[in-house]
């Protein structure tokens, strides 16, 4: 471990962050020095990310609208009051303490965005870190480098150029690996699976236009690198010849107002794959991306994790038949699900996904690495609580009734403690009696009933054009 990197473990051992004065005084200076750099830092977000000023200027401002939220959580008063509420006699239940050292592996999807919310969580969190960002030819790693050490201290901050193994045996550390690479096991770990795959489905009771242009948008965004960007699209195939003008309409508009040419061979390339493969057909192309109509989504090029604008339209006959394609790639990491509430709610409920969107494609997911799981406390706008790098540590000063009377009946063999326990063990069980089928009708209960309406009418008019012709037989002939 350098000298450097020992200062900064000596600080989270020390706890120097666990001061909220100091955490404020920190996360105040970074975004000042920001602000400051604007145009440096928009300029190599621009370069690196091969994406649209409109996209580096969404990255940038929106990394700095999460750092200003996490200052604005920290709010000295009621922090100190929290503190202090064992020695006021009251439960700290939810209490949490730092996780001491945070060992940041950023990925270089919206890199900006990606290490500011990191870092930002993690100080407010009251944790000292290290950022590993690699000596590379890119731009931005170099100039958000060089601010970031300048704008925080030195005993809570710095930088590794390269892969750097810490002694976590000998304080509390966390490694949150935002790339996929699990290559290291530590005290404690975060990782965000990245290669985990997105599925859409588009049902025939969709606003199946809103659904495309919303798709083909966050597929085509960002050069299709954000692991949330949809890697297929199942589509009711009534609907799907909608579908596929509506997106390939999008895609063009999308297209031509890409500023930036960074890609052009890399999307050559698999253009020219796809033309390979069978069962594939391509809808639209360009430099800037290309949706498909495929019947093989199996095909080499298309069954796995997607790096580029493309966007993988598949037909379905029908809602199970989804459930049967999404199985083949284990838990997903999102799921788009468009359609009527009732069919959404049938379809998040069978596709296993760490998180489900109906009826849209929330765009600030599009930013950023996935989240290494998701918590009561995360949202689509923001997946980097200060929680994330906290452990929590509750402190309990008032025992419960149960525990008295239990202390009770060990101390002193209380008859009257143990009948009240008999007691608690007998009495109230309330048994659950399911309600009789009725009332309600769910959306496929929907579907047998006129199903069953339309079998029953079809008899109805047989029969009635039996009696029919058999009275106006007997009239005639008799």
């Amino acid at each position: 471990m350098s000298s450097s990197f020992s200062r900064v473990a000596s600080a989270a051992t020390d706890g120097r962050l666990e001061n909220v004065f100091w955490r404020q005084k920190e996360l105040q200076s970074l975004y000042k020095a920001l602000l400051q750099n604007s145009t440096p830092l928009q300029e190599a977000i621009y370069e690196d990310n091969r994406s649209s000023r409109t996209e580096a200027k969404i990255e940038y401002y929106r990394a700095l609208h999460v750092l200003k939220r996490r200052y604005l959580e920290l709010q000295p008063d009621a922090l100190r009051k929290a503190e202090y509420r064992i020695a006021n006699g009251e439960d700290a239940a939810d209490a949490r303490r730092p996780c001491g050292l945070v060992y940041i592996v950023p990925t270089t999807h919206t890199m900006f965005y990606s290490v500011v919310t990191t870092l930002a969580a993690a100080i407010a969190g009251g944790n000292c870190c290290i950022l590993e960002l690699e000596n590379t030819p890119r731009t931005l790693p170099g100039v958000l480098g060089k601010i970031s050490r300048q704008a925080l201290d030195a005993d809570i901050f710095d930088i590794s150029t390269s892969k750097a193994t810490l002694d976590s045996s000998k304080q509390s550390s966390l490694y949150y690996v935002q790339t996929g690479d699990a290559r290291r096991t530590f005290s404690k770990d975060l990782l965000s699976n990245d290669d985990r795959r997105v599925i859409a489905v588009v049902d025939r009771t969709a606003n199946v236009a809103d659904a495309a242009i919303s798709l083909v948008r966050s597929r085509f965004a960002f050069g299709g690198r954000s692991p949330y960007a949809p890697d297929l699209v199942l589509v009711n195939e009534f609907s799907k010849q909608e579908f596929l003008t509506v997106a390939a309409q999008t895609g063009v508009q999308l297209m031509a107002a890409k500023e930036h040419a960074g890609g052009q061979r890399e999307m050559q390339d698999f253009v020219a794959m796809l033309q390979k493969e069978k069962g594939v057909r391509i809808v639209t192309s360009g430099s800037g991306g290309v949706i498909l109509d495929a019947t093989n989504s199996d095909a080499v090029a298309l069954a796995k994790k997607l790096r580029l604008p493309c966007l993988v339209v598949e037909g379905i006959s029908s809602l199970d038949r989804s459930f049967d394609i999404a199985r083949k790639d284990g838990r997903l990491l999102a799921a788009y699900l468009f359609g009527r509430p009732e069919a959404v709610k049938y379809l998040s409920q069978f596709i296993d996904a760490d998180v489900s969107f109906c009826n849209h494609v929330p765009s600030d997911l599009l930013l950023g690495p996935p989240a290494p799981y998701w918590t009561e406390d995360m949202t689509a706008e923001d997946r980097t609580p200060s929680s994330l790098f906290t452990l929590g540590s509750p402190c309990f000063i008032q025992p419960s009734a149960s525990s008295r009377t239990i202390g009770e009946a060990l101390e002193t063999s209380s008859a009257t403690a143990l009948h009240e326990m008999e007691q608690e063990a007998r009495e109230g069980w309330a048994e659950y009696k399911r309600t009789p089928v009725g009332g309600t009708v769910g959306f496929f209960e929907q579907g047998i009933l006129v199903g069953l309406s339309m079998v029953l009418l079809t008899i109805g008019s047989s029969v009635a054009l039996s009696v029919y012709g058999y009275r106006a037989l007997r009239v005639r002939y008799i």
